[in-house]
């Protein structure tokens, strides 16, 4: 029984990852421990195989370095494309296959060195930052390249149509200003003060109710013309009056959020992202700077960087099942979200005055809209969000 139990163990701690330095590239043999690496080294097998590898060790060495770059390429291509991603992302999801070639044995002693190689080699695009080493596959795929040359093609064949079609309307109109003067037509543009006459000028405001056309003659005295200004300039006060509350109702309309029914994310909320695909930017927060009105619950957000209190140059694309509100601290300013449409004071701001942590509700202040000053009472943490403010 002890003994099966013990191969049991053996074959659990084999199944997993083991320490790189002790797996040997040659025999493809993965050692536990020092002790058992050590063991190997000194096995016939080993020595035949070293043997061999002495007598063409640049061979060796060349197989070994062009299957790992292969193998690593591949799994930054097919997962992440062009995109802008940590070096060290890439070798950790590379190195999940067990039997992977190892990158002691090839030309490359770290990571840094290959990075640089794919850099010099024009493979990728590589910047060193306070995080560590960045790469962006290149794609020099020949049907990518041609189809992105027939794009290129096309663009610069519009562009040329366009500016034909502009150099024609340009002779067009040289040709016309050469037979108005041939005629004596003088083609000079003469610019002239606007003059109001207050006998042509009507007003219809259709927000008010109708107003009965009155004939007037203005052939009258002097006192019937004073009255015919004063009722013009009354007009005018009323039609400025309304045409300032159609704006004032069109900026207020513009400043409210841009809510999506079905999507309780808002462009400026923090939320944290929660789940295992976001790799190492797991359990860390960011701000939603992108909502899509086509892929409802779908958005981009940046991460906060806290050193610097600003955002990262990049964008991260979310859903709204994979990241969570963030409750900011007392007296902390947060936005009223909600998938309901109907949902009261969605999309609001709010003061956070109250957190209630046996039942998970907190209770907000309106700072605007209609409910403005009104505190509301047992919201769930998913009903709120902390808002963003640039530091500085």
């Amino acid at each position: 029984m002890k003994s099966e139990a013990k191969a049991i163990a053996k074959r659990i701690k084999a199944k997993g990852l083991q320490k790189l330095k002790w797996f040997c590239q040659m025999c493809e043999k993965q050692c536990r421990d020092e002790n058992g690496f050590k063991c190997h080294t000194r096995s016939e097998g080993h020595l035949r195989q070293m043997a061999i590898f002495k007598q063409s060790s640049g061979k060796f060495m060349d197989q070994f370095s062009r299957q790992f770059e292969r193998g690593f390429l591949s799994i930054l291509s097919k997962r992440h494309h062009t995109k802008k991603v940590k070096a060290n992302v890439v070798y950790n999801e590379f190195i999940q296959d067990k039997m992977h070639i190892h990158m002691n044995a090839t030309y490359w002693g770290t990571l840094t060195s290959f990075v640089n190689y794919l850099g010099r080699e024009g493979k990728c695009e590589v910047e060193e930052t306070e995080k560590g080493w960045y790469i962006q596959w290149i794609d020099n795929d020949p049907k990518t390249l041609e189809k992105r040359a027939r794009g290129e093609k096309k663009r610069k064949h519009d562009q040329d149509d366009e500016d034909r079609h502009q150099r024609l309307i340009e002779k067009q109109i040289a040709a016309s200003k050469a037979q108005a003067l041939a005629r004596g037509i003088d083609t000079e543009e003469k610019f002239t003060d606007l003059k109001e006459d207050p006998s042509k000028l009507s007003i219809n405001l259709s927000i008010s109710a109708p107003v009965r056309k009155k004939q007037v003659n203005l052939l009258k005295s002097n006192h019937d013309n004073k009255i015919i200004s004063t009722n013009v300039e009354k007009k005018r006060k009323r039609f400025n009056a309304a045409e300032s509350i159609v704006n004032r109702m069109e900026s207020k309309k513009r400043s409210e959020p841009e809510l999506v029914d079905g999507c309780w994310l808002q462009k400026g909320i923090v939320v944290k992202l929660k789940d295992k695909s976001f790799g190492e930017f797991r359990k860390k927060k960011a701000v939603v700077t992108y909502v899509s009105r086509s892929k409802v619950g779908s958005g981009k957000v940046r991460l906060v960087d806290r050193k610097k209190g600003k955002l990262e140059d990049f964008d991260i694309s979310i859903n709204q099942r994979l990241v969570e509100t963030v409750v900011p601290k007392l007296g902390g300013t947060v936005a009223i979200v909600s998938k309901k449409s109907g949902f009261e004071n969605r999309g609001n701001k709010g003061k956070l005055i109250d957190v209630n942590l046996d039942k998970s509700t907190v209770s907000v202040k309106i700072l605007e809209g209609t409910n403005k000053g009104k505190t509301l009472a047992d919201l769930e943490y998913d009903n709120i969000s902390k808002l963003y403010f640039p530091q500085g």
